[in-house]
């Protein structure tokens, strides 16, 4: 049985002490009942926040006794290689206050365990942030909740660059940037 993803809405949250993006995706059942399945993307700062400028979410089947899916698709993504398992279900790459601002859907949401990936980017592509779960959505919680983490790329790049950000609504209105890594 499948679930379709009827809407989707996002909105960046402070959370102690990661900013959450929290993607709400209320589900329609067909054959199922209906369940209400959240996204939430934790970011380590809003300095973070700020140095991002894409993001993506992808979803994996996988199978419950393999420890390791999270691994070898986060090794695939930091590599920027195709995915070792091919995604059932991906956002393509969307602006991160898309995230906030209603700009995610899916048609169909599988049943069973998967592997839920999400990967930041800065303007250049490069990528900065990663995170990964694997749940069943359908036992317990509906909640999905990825915590980003720094990938070494971001530490290189942006450890020790400021931003001119305040807040989440400053950047996502376009009122700021992130100082770029050569100072300008």
């Amino acid at each position: 049985m499948r679930a379709r993803a009827e809407h989707a809405r996002v909105a960046l949250v402070r959370s102690h002490p990661s900013l959450v993006a929290v993607l709400a995706v209320a589900l329609g059942a067909l054959g199922c009942k209906s369940r209400d399945t959240t996204f939430e993307l934790g970011y380590p700062s809003l300095v973070a926040f700020a140095h991002s400028s894409f993001a993506r979410l992808t979803v994996h089947p996988s199978d419950p006794a393999d420890i390791g899916s999270c691994t070898d698709l986060l090794r695939d993504a930091e590599r920027g290689s195709e995915f070792s398992t091919p995604p059932v279900l991906d956002s393509g790459t969307l602006d991160v206050c898309a995230f906030r601002n209603s700009g995610v859907s899916f048609d169909e949401v599988p049943e069973g365990q998967m592997t839920y990936v999400a990967i930041v980017t800065d303007g250049d592509g490069s990528i900065l942030l990663t995170g990964c779960l694997a749940k069943d959505i359908y036992r317990g919680n509906a909640t999905v909740s990825i915590q980003l983490t720094f990938t070494p790329l971001y530490h290189t790049r942006y450890d020790m660059v400021p931003v001119a950000c305040t807040s989440v609504e400053e950047k996502c209105a376009g009122a700021c940037s992130a100082i770029s890594p050569d100072g300008g």
